[in-house]
């Protein structure tokens, strides 16, 4: 007979999947860097475009874009469409994830550490999102899985995981961190034995090489560009005695549990015990679970990488991993009754980061972020022939939808203006007055910070607001202009 937890397992992970589909399924409109990538989905005709650098400041593994572009070619494109490999990525990822911590984490201990992942905000938005972090999530728990069952290469082994770290650098680019992992480890069980040694070290040279190509022809001189270093600058790992070391280190369990200062110190507690406990148990796998952690973190020392919450999602459940770990440790430390103290403390942090963290609200209701396709249609009956102004972030939107959207929503203005970084509207409405223009339509998505209190400021010089279109985060307007 099997345990009952078999079964919760089951139901834990259709429970997942359940609430990924139906936020799939709510079908929200694409926000602005998920426009700016579907762009150029629609625009590059050749496969061949896809192995250069993208267009509209974007930067996605060439096979992502092609295996999207193969499904838009069949389905249409549309937004669903265009999100379907995160959907898969986030769902086997998910039972992957289960599997994983399956290993480590018994009974209650398995239904917690399941939670922070699989009910987490982070897994709910990017596996639903075009872009490419649910798929390097998926590959990087995949890899770990597997590499970590791995006691013993043989040739074939080898000649296949050097294949497919060679190709998985061109699908998902944060896989060389947990690339490092998998070769150190294969290195350290195989390094008294000479002719595989020399076997796995081609290999890692033939993922070095890849890695290599990917990165000089797509991505190094736009990664070293000043308008992003100087975006991701705040986000980089000072060095471990520079000042921000520690605050830019809480940003990986921040992305777990929240803000909160107690589920942040039991969050670390248990993960550095996890660490201990790895140590003591296997050196090896030790090595495999923090190579990759520690080469994130040098090479954002170095101004490569950033330390943002969706850039990060990658190694979020190797964290969780080893925090499950420590706790399982820590729950050894106690018999019967007296684990009841441990379960109430990691209950906390769960309970507080399916508080702050979850996915679990988006059962009832709709995920939402730029919801400029309701706009766009409203303004598709009220627009008659006046000039439209897009501000600067709502212009990939406006191309998107009605011009290569599947369902093109058609806006009949007589004309369009684009307003630069800055969105000085009073400018361009000075000039159409002198022109002898009445009424103009204004359509903004994205628009925050300064750039928006200049666009409000700019509206109250040019007229009177004669009609709004609102939804979250985009706004049409009608200006009688004065």
């Amino acid at each position: 007979m099997q345990h009952p937890y078999k079964y919760i397992k089951y139901i834990l992970i259709l429970g997942a999947s359940a609430i990924l589909i139906k936020v799939w399924t709510d079908n929200r409109s694409l926000f602005l860097d998920e426009l700016n990538l579907a762009l150029n989905v629609a625009e590059i005709g050749q496969i061949s475009g896809f192995f250069q650098p993208l267009d509209y400041g974007q930067y996605a593994p060439p096979f992502f874009l092609i295996f999207t572009k193969a499904l838009v070619s069949l389905l249409g494109l549309h937004e669903m469409v265009l999100r379907v490999i995160p959907l898969f990525s986030a769902i086997t990822c998910i039972i992957f994830f289960s599997r994983w911590i399956s290993r480590y984490c018994l009974a209650e201990r398995y239904l917690l550490v399941f939670s922070l992942f699989g009910f987490s905000f982070l897994i709910m938005q990017h596996g639903t999102e075009f872009k490419p972090y649910a798929l390097d999530t998926c590959l990087a728990v995949v890899m770990m899985y597997f590499s970590s069952r791995a006691q013993q290469l043989d040739k074939r082994r080898i000649i296949l995981w050097t294949l497919a770290g060679a190709f998985v650098v061109w699908l998902s680019m944060p896989s060389v961190f947990i690339l490092t992992g998998v070769g150190l480890y294969f290195l350290s069980i195989h390094y008294n034995q000479s002719q595989k040694l020399i076997g796995i070290l081609i290999m890692i040279g033939v993922w070095l090489i890849s890695f290599g190509v990917y990165v000089h022809e797509l991505i190094y001189d736009a990664a070293r560009s000043d308008y992003l270093q100087g975006y991701h600058e705040a986000y980089f790992m000072p060095l471990p005695w520079e000042k921000g070391f520690s605050e830019v280190s809480l940003t990986f369990f921040r992305a777990i549990v929240g803000k909160t200062t107690i589920p942040l110190l039991m969050s670390i507690i248990a993960f550095i015990y996890g660490i201990v406990k790895l140590l003591q148990r296997d050196a090896k796998t030790a090595l495999l679970y923090i190579s990759p952690i520690v080469a994130l973190m040098i090479t954002s020392m170095f101004g490569f990488y950033s330390i943002l919450d969706r850039l990060i999602f990658f190694i979020i459940p190797l964290f969780i991993v080893i925090m499950g770990i420590g706790l399982e440790g820590l729950s050894g430390l106690f018999k019967g009754k007296s684990r009841i103290p441990v379960a109430v403390v990691f209950l906390i942090v769960v309970g507080s980061a399916l508080n702050f963290r979850s996915g679990l609200h988006y059962i009832k209701s709709e995920f939402q972020l730029e919801e400029s396709r309701p706009v766009l249609k409203k303004m598709s009956e009220q627009v008659d022939g006046e000039i439209l102004v897009l501000t600067h972030d709502a212009a990939p939107s406006y191309k998107f939808y009605t011009r290569y959207y599947k369902n093109r929503i058609l806006i009949p203005s007589k004309s369009t203006i684009q307003l630069d970084w800055d969105n000085q509207i009073d400018s361009v409405c000075q000039n159409l007055i002198k022109n002898e223009v009445k009424t103009l339509w204004i359509y903004d998505a994205h628009t925050f910070g300064p750039s928006l209190d200049r666009l409000q400021e700019g509206i109250k010089i040019c007229g009177i607001i004669e009609l709004s279109l609102d939804a979250q985060s985009a706004k049409a307007l009608r200006i009688r202009l004065e």
